[in-house]
């Protein structure tokens, strides 16, 4: 027993000890996952080792036919742009600097098979440990570090093994990948090994459709059959690697003999071969294409075409290095940051040297070396002259033909059905999204209707059981005749029950039939507007807002002069296109926002003016409503109108003294006496009404009805100012049309263009944050959009229809006096509607209520007993501090802050109604005070 545990143990020879890179990736592996791996790789290894004990494969008959006289090696077009192909393509080195060592590198030689049975092998010649940035986080980076994958694909398939059904593979791991599905079928392999692969596409051969794995000329795996849908394909060698120089050898014979004679590749019959020739442009030169598109108009759906139809064209873009990261493993979160675009993504792998597109730098310096046919696609450069220099520039090399693409104006027939189609089926993936989560309610609503079902019957059949227990219990002779007697009784009354029931049940069952018949799946179509569609608006822009509105200025179509040697314009013609380009650029000058735009010397000048006559006006009104000064107007009004009635009276009694001597002498009739007893008749009286002259009261002073003809409106009669009544709200209205019209043009002044005529509606709240440093809330006006808070001040600003900017009809001197008038005029049309009854013209705003002021000791109906008696409201800027919430009246004690801050042990905060000052709350004379007695300012 001894002897045979010191025995190596039986199987096949373990594969060469791992390098420092791949021990580190082991040992972040658990230790049980780890052994459990190599021991499933290291028994299929022993499976293959013992079924192979026979050879399966037999020596490859003599071959008279015609053999290839082409060299088999790898097209440039055929591989990534990190593979360097070295000595006539026997060798691949790839690039690993600047994250391109996480980029996994594909090559597929440029000679296939159809039939026969051929062979190629590879061996890895060195290992390469690229450093690894500190700030890497663990998780992201792909593993294995070093890697290599050997197997077939089709001609057109993807250059990355295993990421689709047109190829299969092994790799180093000892996996095998067929249909996407990764199993155990082979042995690891590593540096100084030669791996040879075997493809069986001889009908003759007992193993015919197989690929077959051999390490060190010994057999790795049973032959492993094709996918149905490789079958009768012509099959070409391809090869991924990452971190590895590779050596490739087609033949004709193997470096390492294998247990049967295979031929090479190099080797195989004409008939057997399929080539494909290196493609060049009709004059012998690679062709480099620059898409020049509008953003958002279908610039990535007219590249998807073009590289369908144009498959031997490599795409140069932010968008193929994604997907190339992809491929090789890496993960990306969805970015949802505003810098994310289509032309500029926003990606996040958390690898540092990817995050920085450090890849992009480095293949801008070698793309060029490599000759084949491109197409650079960037939205932004190509449409910026300066930036298409410089590309140019990298390409100017004999062997490249530069040509424009130019994508402006209407697209074709063809471009339009596919947009309408790929609408079509988004389209139809949601209503079949919608359809099938029906159907899922439905089917879990049956489910638990008949679990009820089941349960209530369950519960029926129990208590059936317990009643026939009961019943069958002897009873005494004395309760038989009246049991019997509730017994018949109950039995009736339980078929009646049953019949209900059956009745309860037919009807359900019928309603049942009809919702479980099936709902056909709906069909999607498009509406009309839908079919007017001509680009499909992508949930990613083009470019983001940023870019667009500060680059645009700086977009042009290409010309010939600037170093293309062909310009075409493949959706209008020249002039059409033109002609679209320019009207396109007018609507992103009104569209588009001027981020660098700041506020010029005229806007300047006129804010703090405005600023300082909007103060007078308050102060003007406050003293207006002055409870002191307005008892003073009061009693000087009555004295006055005391005085005009002492006036009166006294003008009277003199009338009265004139009047008296001129009746003294006058009798009631001519020359009679009155008669003894009567009392002569009153001088008044003795008058006709007609002849009295009683003097008239003084006319009161009226105010102007039309708030235009008012001369001055800080006195338009008794001191009172146009602006007494003004609320909250018209304050806000008033500074809101003088501040738009102060906008319109302060914005035509500074932009200087005469193009851009105006602000856009989308635009406002920008330039009014950019001029006057706040924010332009419309949920502060009670409204949703930016529309209805322009059309409340309508009178002064406007939006127009055809262009949807923002206008006025006043000139730029226009006095600050004629928006009081305009919104005084527009207060009394709207208590006009109040009072006749209109509560929908009220305005309902939503202010930030004012600070209370700092309370003073006595405010409080509580001290602490010990801790600080001061704090009360700090320093904070005006109109930003919010108050403490209206069931507390104050916080004692302790640090200043923005409400002070609690005192100390024993402090107390409240308590009771505090005593209010002298000075009127603004918010109670607009009626919105929301502290009610609690309030620090008068309410008198």
């Amino acid at each position: 027993r001894l002897e045979r545990s010191r025995r190596p143990p039986a199987g096949p020879p373990r594969a060469a000890p791992l390098v420092a890179s791949e021990r580190g990736a082991a040992m972040a592996m658990p230790v049980d996952e780890q052994e459990a791996k190599r021991r499933k790789v290291d028994e299929a290894a022993a499976e293959t080792k013992e079924e192979s004990a026979k050879e399966l494969e037999g020596d490859a008959p003599a071959d008279k036919r015609a053999k290839l006289s082409e060299t088999i090696g790898f097209n440039l077009r055929d591989c990534t742009l990190n593979v360097i192909p070295m000595h006539g393509g026997r060798v691949l080195a790839p690039l690993s600097d600047g994250g391109l060592q996480y980029l996994v590198g594909g090559a597929r030689a440029n000679t296939g098979v159809k039939s026969g049975r051929y062979c190629f092998e590879a061996k890895i010649i060195e290992l390469m440990n690229p450093s690894e940035p500190a700030q890497a986080t663990r998780g992201a980076v792909p593993q294995p570090r070093q890697m290599l994958k050997v197997g077939f694909a089709t001609q057109d398939s993807s250059l990355f093994l295993g990421e689709t059904s047109d190829s299969i593979c092994f790799d180093s791991e000892g996996m095998f990948v067929s249909e996407t599905k990764r199993e155990a079928k082979g042995d690891r392999f590593s540096r100084d090994q030669t791996v040879a692969l075997v493809l069986n596409l001889d009908q003759s051969s007992p193993n015919k459709n197989t690929v077959s794995l051999f390490k060190e000329g010994q057999r790795c795996s049973p032959p492993q059959p094709l996918p149905e849908c490789l079958v009768g394909k012509p099959l070409f060698p391809v090869v991924n690697f990452k971190n590895i120089t590779l050596q490739v050898h087609f033949g004709p014979a193997p470096m390492t003999p294998l247990p049967f004679v295979c031929r090479g590749f190099q080797d195989a019959a004409k008939d057997d071969s399929v080539v494909v020739p290196l493609e060049k442009g009709q004059d012998g030169k690679y062709e480099v294409v620059l898409p020049v598109g509008l953003p958002d108009e279908g610039t990535f759906e007219w590249l998807d075409d073009f590289l369908a139809k144009n498959p031997r064209y490599t795409e140069l873009s932010d968008r193929s290095i994604i997907k190339w990261a992809e491929s090789s493993g890496m993960q990306r979160a969805v970015s949802t940051s505003w810098k994310h675009s289509n032309d500029k993504p926003d990606v996040k792998f958390n690898i540092p040297m990817m995050d920085d597109w450090s890849v992009r730098r480095v293949l801008n310096s070698v793309i060029a070396t490599q000759p084949r046919n491109y197409v650079v696609m960037e939205v932004k450069a190509n449409l910026c002259e300066s930036e298409r220099a410089e590309t140019l520039k990298r390409f100017n090399f004999p062997f490249y033909k530069k040509v424009a693409k130019v994508t402006v104006g209407d697209p074709p027939a063809d471009f339009t059905a596919n947009v309408q189609e790929a609408l079509l089926k988004q389209k139809q993936e949601e209503v079949d999204a919608e359809w099938s989560k029906r159907q899922a309610e439905k089917e879990r609503k049956k489910l638990a209707e008949a679990k009820l079902k089941e349960l209530n019957e369950a519960r029926q059949k129990a208590k059936a059981e317990i009643d026939a227990a009961v019943k069958e219990e002897p009873k005494p002779d004395v309760e038989m005749k009246s049991e019997a007697a509730a017994e018949d009784g109950a039995e009736k009354k339980e078929e009646v029950k049953e019949e209900e029931k059956a009745a309860v049940k037919e009807e359900p069952e019928d309603e049942k039939k009809a919702e479980e018949e099936d709902e056909p799946k709906p069909v999607a179509t498009l509406t009309d507007e839908e079919k007017a569609l001509r680009f499909r608006k992508q949930s990613v822009p083009d470019l983001t807002s940023w870019v667009l509105g500060t680059q645009f200025t700086k977009f042009s179509l290409p010309q010939a002069s600037e170093g293309f040697d062909e310009v075409n314009y493949t959706w209008s013609k020249e002039a059409d296109c033109e002609a679209y380009f320019k009207a396109w650029m007018l609507k992103q000058k009104v569209l588009n926002r001027i981020e660098e735009l700041q506020p010029g010397e005229w806007f300047k000048a006129k804010l703090p003016e405005w600023h300082r006559t909007l103060a007078e006006w308050h102060q003007k009104q406050a003293d207006w409503k002055d409870p002191l000064k307005e008892a003073q107007r009061k009693a000087a009004k009555e004295a006055a109108e005391a005085a005009r009635k002492a006036a009166e009276e006294a003008q009277k009694e003199a009338q009265k003294a004139e009047a008296a001597p001129a009746e003294a002498g006058a009798a009631p009739g001519e020359g009679e006496q009155p008669a003894d007893g009567e009392a002569a008749p009153a001088a008044d009286e003795a008058k006709p009404k007609e002849e009295a002259a009683p003097v008239a009261a003084a006319p009161a002073v009226e105010k102007p009805v039309d708030a235009f003809t008012v001369a001055d409106i800080l006195d338009i009669g008794d001191g009172e100012p146009l602006f007494a009544k003004f609320s909250f709200e018209d304050w806000a209205l008033l500074t809101l049309r003088f501040e738009l019209f102060l906008l319109v043009h302060s914005y035509s002044k500074d932009a200087n263009d005469p193009e851009r005529v105006g602000i856009h509606e989308s635009n406002v709240a920008f330039y009014y944050n950019k001029y006057f440093r706040k924010a332009f809330s419309v949920k502060y006006f009670g409204m949703e959009t930016v529309t209805q808070v322009v059309d409340m001040v309508k009178d002064a600003v406007k939006l127009t229809k055809d262009t949807g900017v923002l206008a006025t009809d006043l000139a730029e001197d226009a006095s600050m006096d004629m928006f009081v008038k305009l919104t005084e005029d527009r207060r009394r049309v709207r208590q006009q509607a109040i009072d006749s009854g209109d509560e929908t013209v009220r305005l309902k705003f939503n202010p930030t209520p004012e600070a209370p002021p700092a309370p003073s000791l006595q405010d409080a109906s509580g001290f602490g007993c010990k801790g600080g008696q001061k704090g009360g409201y700090g320093a904070a800027r005006p109109g930003t501090m919010v108050p403490p919430p209206p069931q507390q009246s104050w916080y004692a004690g302790g640090k200043g802050g923005p409400y002070g801050g609690y005192g100390g042990k024993g402090a107390i905060v409240g308590g009771g109604a505090p005593r209010q000052g002298s000075q009127v709350c603004r918010q109670w004379l607009s009626g919105n005070c929301q502290y009610g007695t609690r309030c620090r300012y008068a309410h008198t």
